[in-house]
């Protein structure tokens, strides 16, 4: 079969066909494999178990060899002596001179083969092992755990304890200060034991410190109190160089060495020799390892293994320790930071967001002090908010202050946190010169940032010192900040949707309020309707719901503010009246259509309104201001008031109130003044809107209720001119005939009164027809004179432009009727102040003397006749435009109907005269631009006022006349 095979695969391979057909296994060779192999697993399974176990065992009794130095190994307890103290080989010597106390036992361990040792031989064995005490070797004896390790542990057995005693400690789930106080101690401990040191000490460097100090954490041997004081810096002493050239230092005798820095606080005065560590990791400085001697040391190649190995170790040990208390702190830092976003976060009010802040902030990094502030879009100030912790007694207080010149200003324009480690040298602020360091991260929403949160001199959160800001601090605060800004936002989104939502049903509210009071308001027509309606409007609780209401309208001639209507009830009425309305008076058309206006006419409150009267002249005032300036002005303390503001606020008893001016196109024609005096519910500058609205409606309806009023008046107006008109075209036409006749007249008249002067002068005075003839002189006179006037008043007259003085004609009528007016006992009063206008002295003469004559004929006897002038102002140009001649007498005076009759022609209540007078001195007044005004009442006298405008004087018209 081989041959075949072999002869097979030969030719196979010649003929290039690949390789043989598969080989068939029998039933019995499957089955016999398989049972081989599961014999081959169980037996090397078994042999693997074994090996387990024997190798476990041998662990143990190492171990139990390092934890329990004072166990006996199985192998060592074989060879125990027996009762007659037997013992083989080389190890039974060597045994035989340690109990005796020849040499130093030097086994792996050490045991006892007694139940318990005696004081004896616990000193022999002092004597023989590593600095333990007598005490401590009875304990160890006695309870049978041992007391550690003997000076002279192995090089492999070294590292296992020592790492077992540097990473136990580690595996803590919290690894705080205090435990690494205490891991620290216990290592400087051992290692101090196993070396046999007199004193070992752990310096670690400080990470904060401006130059590269390290620090006194642990010792052993040395003065306790010595921890956390002493420091070494980098250089100094055989310590700082070994840091420094990051190699280990020996002296063998530090005295006399002098590199040696002696601190005496310490104690290591007593110590000669000294071996100085450096514990690097790569280029980072850790800390300094020191050993102190009492004698002069030499290292072995044992020991250098060992310091090398427990320098190594110890820096990994330190590693381990600052990764561990930075990772418990990263943890409850995450954890208290995971709390306060959530609480944060839960929050939808804004003011709970920034207390919850405050509030929380403070548990997660160790600050003395938290400020928090919040930004103003509108001005871009910082304005504190809130603040927690303990700040400096009798510090300066937080301030708002500017985003571009303040501190926390640089966090807000950077958009990101800043540290600042002595913030009097970055900013002049007092507040924050009183502080060591400061924190300032931005609070950001989501779009723009919010405020700031600072935090003031940082502590250790364990030992309570100052202590400095790092870098994870400024993630941990800028982290929560983020999470603050976003709670933030939503809170104030949400805010913004509750002021929405609030502000839609205040202006449904106000809308409604609107339409009703400007339906009621549309259907009235007069002026006092108009002002009832908009006050209870605004005084009802239905309504704008304020305690009283006031307006105050500008008199005719500008001049003066002038109460017009008020409503509000007095003290003793206020209870009443609120627990009566809503009962009687459910809507505000019901108030409306229920209210009787003639009871609030006659309530004490619109008396005294009524009564109310201020001038304009003062712009300082806070009225003029209002009509002048066409605003409002929300006043909440009115004891700074002056002047008429103060008389008006003592008239009223206002302590603080809203004036809204009331509006029309062109100008503002009074105030509306309204304040909650029995309430005293301040009233928000959200108000004006709803009030100014208000006040433009009833400014829109006083001006159509004066704009109906004037077309009322210009309808009676134009039907009196009408009138007139149609008696001027009469007038018109009968003065033509008039005049016509007069000039017919006045031929014969001429030759009647010639002829009759002729006779006069012929008849001698006591003849009987000289009476006659004097009678017929006299109506030709009168016939002359009525021809005079007819035609004066027909025909168009021409006014030269010459200087006339008023006071003149004055005095000239007076020279002329002073007999008459000495005999009916009449004084004249004419000022001695002239007066100038250009004018025609003649026409201007016959004018004054028909106004003086028609005065002397009204009063009779015993009188007085005034005449003033004055200058003549334009409320338009603001300057001198005219001279007013004023005469006043102490007559009978007219009633209205004859006063608008009295410029008619022809036109006289008296039995004799023309009825011509008074009309060719209003047509002699007008031909010079100017108008006559008459005031007067029956029995109290009249008053004539002649308006003379200023104007152009001809060049060659003498300078008086």
């Amino acid at each position: 079969m081989g041959g075949q095979r072999g002869r097979w695969r030969n030719d196979s391979r010649r003929e290039g066909r690949g390789s043989p057909p598969p080989r068939k296994r029998s039933r019995w060779t499957t089955t016999r494999l398989r049972e081989c192999w599961r014999n081959f697993r169980r037996v090397s399974n078994r042999l693997r178990k074994r090996r387990g176990r024997r190798r476990r065992r041998v662990r143990r009794r190492r171990r139990r060899s390092l934890i329990f130095p004072w166990t006996i190994s199985r192998r060592f307890s074989r060879r125990i002596p027996d009762s007659e103290g037997r013992r083989s080989g080389a190890r039974k010597a060597r045994y035989t001179e340690a109990k005796r106390g020849d040499i130093p036992w030097r086994g792996g361990c050490l045991g006892l083969v007694t139940s318990e040792p005696t004081p004896e031989s616990a000193k022999r064995i002092l004597e023989n092992s590593t600095g333990f005490s007598e005490q401590a070797v009875l304990e160890g004896a006695r309870t049978g755990r041992g007391i550690g390790p003997s000076r002279n542990l192995s090089t492999t057995e070294f590292p296992r304890h020592l790492s077992r005693i540097l990473f136990e400690p580690l595996l803590k789930e919290e690894f705080s200060l205090s435990d690494e106080e205490a891991f620290l101690n216990g290592v400087v401990e051992e290692i101090r034991k196993v070396t046999g040191a007199g004193a070992v000490s752990i310096l670690l460097k400080e990470a904060r410190s401006e130059r590269e100090t390290f620090l006194l954490r642990a010792t052993a041997g040395l003065n306790p109190d010595c921890v956390g004081r002493t420091r070494i810096v980098a250089g100094e002493g055989i310590s700082g160089e070994a840091i420094r050239l990051r190699r280990t230092l020996v002296s063998r005798n530090v005295h006399e060495d002098g590199r040696y820095l002696l601190r005496r606080e310490t104690g290591e005065e007593r110590f000669q020799g000294l071996i100085a560590a450096p514990l690097v990791r790569g280029e980072k400085s850790i800390g300094i390892l020191v050993f102190h001697y009492e004698d002069g040391t030499r290292i072995d190649e044992n020991q250098e293994r060992m310091i090398s190995v427990a320098v190594e170790q110890l820096v990994f040990a330190l590693e381990g320790a600052a990764l561990a208390r930075l990772a418990a702190r990263r943890h409850r830092v995450l954890a208290a930071l995971n709390e306060v976003a959530s609480l944060v976060g839960s929050s939808l009010s804004v003011r709970d967001v920034i207390e919850q802040l405050a509030r929380r902030a403070l548990t997660i990094i160790g600050v003395e002090a938290l400020l928090i502030r919040l930004l103003e879009p509108l001005t871009g100030r910082l304005v504190p908010a809130a603040s927690r912790g303990r700040f400096p007694s009798g510090s300066a207080l937080p301030t708002a202050c500017d985003v571009d010149t303040s501190l926390p200003g640089q966090s807000v324009i950077r958009r990101q946190g800043v540290v600042f480690e002595n913030p009097s040298r970055a900013s002049e602020d007092p507040f924050y010169a009183q502080f060591r360091n400061v924190l300032l991260v931005p609070i950001l929403g989501r779009t723009r940032v919010i405020g700031t949160l600072e935090l003031f001199n940082r502590i250790h959160r364990e030992t309570r010192t100052p202590d400095r800001f790092d870098e994870y601090d400024l993630r941990v605060m800028s982290t929560l900040g983020t999470a603050a800004g976003q709670a933030y936002a939503k809170a104030d989104l949400y805010a913004e949707i509750e002021a929405v939502a609030l502000n839609y049903r205040r202006r449904n509210k106000e809308l409604s309020f609107l339409n009703k009071l400007s339906r009621q308001v549309l259907g009235s027509l007069s002026e006092e309707e108009i002002l009832h309606v908009i006050l209870t409007g605004i005084t009802s609780g239905h309504g704008l719901g304020f305690n009283r209401a006031l307006i105050l309208l500008v008199d005719d001639e500008g001049r003066n503010l002038c109460g017009r209507f008020g409503i509000g009830p007095t003290t003793e009425e206020v209870e009443g009246i609120w627990k009566e309305v809503p009962k009687r008076y459910r809507t505000l058309e019901d108030f409306f259509e229920s209210v009787e206006y003639s009871d609030l006419e006659k309530s004490p409150f619109n008396r005294l309104v009524v009564s109310l009267s201020f001038p304009l002249s003062d712009s300082r005032s806070l009225l003029a201001r209002v009509i002048s300036e066409r605003r409002a002005f929300n006043l909440r303390n009115v004891s700074t008031l002056m002047g008429i503001d103060g008389q008006l606020a003592r008239a009223v008893g206002l302590e603080s109130f809203t004036a809204v001016p009331i509006l029309t196109r062109e100008l503002a024609i009074g105030v509306i003044l309204v304040d909650n005096c029995f309430t005293r519910r301040p009233i928000p500058d959200s108000d004006l809107t709803i009030l100014q609205t208000v006040a433009n409606h009833c400014g829109m309806a006083l001006e159509g209720a004066r704009m109906m009023e004037q077309i009322q008046s210009a309808a009676r107006k134009l039907e009196t001119t009408t009138a007139k008109l149609v008696e001027s075209e009469r007038l018109a036409a009968i003065g033509e005939i008039a005049a016509g006749v007069a000039h017919d007249i006045r031929n014969p008249l001429t030759a009647i009164g010639g002829f009759t002067n002729r006779l006069a002068r012929r008849l001698p005075e006591g003849d009987p027809g000289f009476r006659y003839v004097e009678i017929i002189r006299k109506e030709v006179r009168r016939l002359e004179k009525l021809a005079r006037d007819v035609l004066d008043l027909a025909s168009a007259q021409k006014t030269p432009s010459r200087r006339v003085v008023i006071n003149k004609l004055l005095v000239q009528w007076y020279e002329t009727n002073a007999e008459i007016l000495k005999e009916k006992r009449i004084r004249m009063e004419i000022p001695e102040e002239q007066f100038t206008v250009p004018g025609d002295p003649i026409l201007l003469g016959q004018a004054v003397t028909n106004i003086l004559t028609n005065a002397l004929e009204a009063i009779g006897e015993d009188g007085i006749i005034k005449c003033r002038i004055t200058e003549q102002d334009s409320a338009k140009e603001g300057r001198a435009t005219g001279v007013c001649l004023e005469i006043t007498d102490t007559g009978g005076g007219m009633p209205e109907a004859l006063r608008n009759r009295i410029f008619e022609p022809f036109f006289t209540t008296k039995t004799e005269g023309t009825g011509l007078g008074l009309s060719l001195a209003l047509k002699a007044v007008r031909a010079h631009g100017g108008e006559i005004d008459v005031a007067a009442r029956e029995n109290e006298g009249t008053t004539f006022r002649i308006f003379l405008p200023h104007g152009e004087i001809e060049e060659s018209a003498p300078d008086e006349v």
